[in-house]
């Protein structure tokens, strides 16, 4: 919503889920940094990496796994080596 008196943007609010936005008076909004927002961008930053590195560590144990059971059943020096 742009106001009458200065074509400046103003912060939109109410209940109507924009808040937050900043109108620029051509149906394009942009979105502030406020104390609220930036800690939740924050928190999804660090839970996305969280589960992202728990399955690499979860899936390179599990290889690392397999290659040593080669090595150990076969007797082949080839997989530990690609182990270690």
């Amino acid at each position: 919503m742009v106001n009458a008196v200065s074509p400046e943007p103003i912060m939109t609010s109410g209940y109507s889920g924009c808040e937050g936005l900043l109108e620029l008076g051509i149906g394009v909004t942009m979105m502030s940094f406020d104390a609220e927002f930036l800690p939740r961008l924050q928190f999804s930053w660090v839970i996305a990496w969280h589960i992202l590195l728990c399955a690499f560590t979860v899936g390179v144990a599990s290889y690392i796994t397999l290659l040593e059971g080669l090595h150990l059943f076969t007797g082949n020096a080839i997989p530990l080596k690609k182990a270690v």
